[in-house]
């Protein structure tokens, strides 16, 4: 339990809106796409075509459709900028 926390507040450090692509965070395909892009701007760099390619290569069981859908979830959560609030 005490990793699955660090887990997540890493990335909330590094890919905050990224807990939103995948219904299973810790599924496969989610946590190698993690690995291959681990931040924001590694996913903005690659770019929606390579997204989808390496989703079809981690999960090939689902259709292409899905996979592109993925991808630009993925392009989505990573092009929306985290602005932390402030305490007042």
């Amino acid at each position: 339990m005490e990793a699955k926390l660090q887990f997540h507040t890493i990335l909330d450090q590094v890919f905050r809106e990224y807990r939103k692509v995948f219904g299973d965070l810790y599924s496969r395909v989610s946590l190698l796409i993690l690995k291959e892009y681990p931040t924001s701007g590694a996913v903005l760099t690659a770019g929606e075509s390579k997204l989808a390619e390496s989703v079809i290569e981690f999960c090939p069981s689902r259709s292409g459709q899905w996979a592109w859908e993925k991808a630009k979830k993925i392009m989505d959560s990573a092009s929306r900028k985290f602005i932390p609030t402030q305490e007042k």
